[in-house]
């Protein structure tokens, strides 16, 4: 969802002046496509980064079980 609404972005701006969508919708796409980076992929990008390197301190390992799995996270 967060592509499309990505492209629908670039095709509005591709062109200047020539209007595919009008101001109103424009601004709802600009909205979703914020919200749903944020909370879709910002998130649990900082999470999964935040939790492989605290949980491993806080637990006095050098790293968790299975290292390979645990780097796709990242």
């Amino acid at each position: 969802m967060g592509t499309v609404l990505r492209i629908i972005i670039r095709l509005e701006l591709r062109v200047p002046g020539n209007n595919i969508i009008s101001e109103k919708i424009y601004n709802v796409v600009i909205t979703s496509h914020g919200l749903i980076i944020i909370f879709f992929f910002v998130i649990p990008v900082i999470m999964g980064g935040l939790g492989n390197w605290i949980i491993p301190l806080k637990v006095g390992r050098p790293d968790i079980v299975f290292p390979r799995l645990n780097n796709f996270s990242f």
